[in-house]
């Protein structure tokens, strides 16, 4: 269920997804931010479709903090989020993976956070069926 940016299996997301199943991502920007040697954010976000496929963006961050949005304003599969510093990023994550009705077996969700609120919400997509992917950020 866990990998890093530079670790983890890819898949060719030709031989994993059909047409019916979808790839959706959830980052917790102010938990996980791009990596240092990755240019930007736009340039993280298409490494990230190249490992696991193509597919939509929910990001929240702290603008002020990381001034990203403005940056992920022309993307049509990208939705950001300003938290506006507030520490509500994780509810805000939660409640967009959980209003998505549209959840079916063989579909994946990638997370982008190392934040321990997820574990509930990510199992019970894993017991419909859906591929669970988590990116976290290394400590040390």
């Amino acid at each position: 269920m866990a990998s890093y940016w530079g670790g983890g299996a890819a898949y060719p997301a030709s031989q994993t997804h059909s047409s019916l199943t979808h790839t959706r991502y959830f980052w917790d920007y102010d938990n996980v931010q791009k990596p240092y040697k990755i240019k930007s954010i736009l340039d993280a976000i298409e490494m990230l479709k190249t490992r696991f496929g193509n597919g939509t963006f929910y990001i929240v961050g702290n603008d002020q903090l990381h001034n990203i949005g403005f940056s992920l304003n022309a993307l049509m599969d990208v939705k950001f989020v300003n938290s506006h510093g507030g520490n509500k990023h994780d509810e805000m994550l939660i409640d967009g993976i959980e209003e998505n009705k549209n959840w079916r077996n063989g579909d994946t969700i990638v997370l982008l956070s190392g934040d321990h609120h997820f574990r509930v919400p990510m199992e019970k997509l894993r017991d419909m069926g859906v591929k669970t992917i988590v990116v976290y950020r290394e400590v040390g």
